[in-house]
This record gives C-alpha cells, structure tokens and sequence, in this order.
C-alpha cells in the first residue's frame, strides 16, 4: 500500500516505505538508484576516467542527499518519526564505492537527517531501532 502525506510546507509526499513501529512510530526509507555514473565508473579503463565518473557518482548521491532532505519528510502529517530518514542504496558496491569516494559523505547527509543505509547496513539498523523502541516500551 502506498503512504502518501503532506509535510510541514503542505507539500504531498510519498516516501518508498514507511516501517511502522510500536507506540505509533514509524521509520521513514526512501530508495534512490544512481548508475550511470557508478556504472561508468566501475567500466573504466584509465584512472583518469574512473576518477572523473567517481567524482561523478559521489555527487550524484550527494544530489539525492539534498532532494530527500529537501522533502521534509519527518514532518509529515501523520507521521511519528525520528529527526531523520534512511536513504537505501540498494546496491552494495554502488555504496561502497561512493563511501570509499567520499570520507565526509555520512556527515553530509546526517546533518540534513539523513542516515545512508545499504542492503548490508538496512536489516541491521532496522533491527536496531525495533529493540530500542522495544526497550523504550517495556520501559514504560
């Protein structure tokens, strides 16, 4: 089922997944996909070039960090969720590459509320927060 809200702006959003959790909390994952420079990249033949499409495909994450912060979706109606949402990359080397590419990358997108989550990193996150919230709820 899709979830569709609007935020604080009154703008209509639609993340990919809102994960419910206990005591009306929810978890916000968003998926973005960047391949082309990734792709060109990981094709290269000189250094020259898989430096230029590395750069490349660093900033086009960073661009997807931007617009996802840019959707507010923590502030959607509706919505009980933490001051941040995941950003899923759903292709393991794609992240790799642009963690490797990039040292400052989770720094940038947490100060926009974003947490980078790969398919390694997801299920172990998600797991993480689950037991929290569990803990918070048999705290009470």
């Amino acid at each position: 089922m899709e979830y569709a809200t609007t935020n604080s702006e009154g703008e209509r959003i639609r993340p990919d997944v809102v994960i419910f959790l206990p005591d009306n909390k929810h978890i916000i994952v968003d998926s973005k996909v960047s391949l082309v420079a990734y792709n060109a990249c990981v094709n290269s033949t000189n250094e020259d070039d898989r430096l230029k499409f590395l750069k490349a495909h660093v900033e086009s994450l960073r661009g997807h960090v931007k617009l996802l912060s840019d959707k507010n979706y923590q502030t959607g109606t509706g919505l009980e969720s933490p001051d941040f949402v995941l950003l899923f990359v759903p292709i393991e080397s794609s992240f790799s590459l642009a963690v490797q590419g990039d040292a400052e990358l989770f720094n940038f997108a947490w100060d926009r509320k974003i947490v980078i989550v790969s398919p390694s990193t997801l299920l172990a996150t998600l797991r993480t927060i689950a037991s929290i919230w569990k803990q918070e709820r048999q705290t009470r």
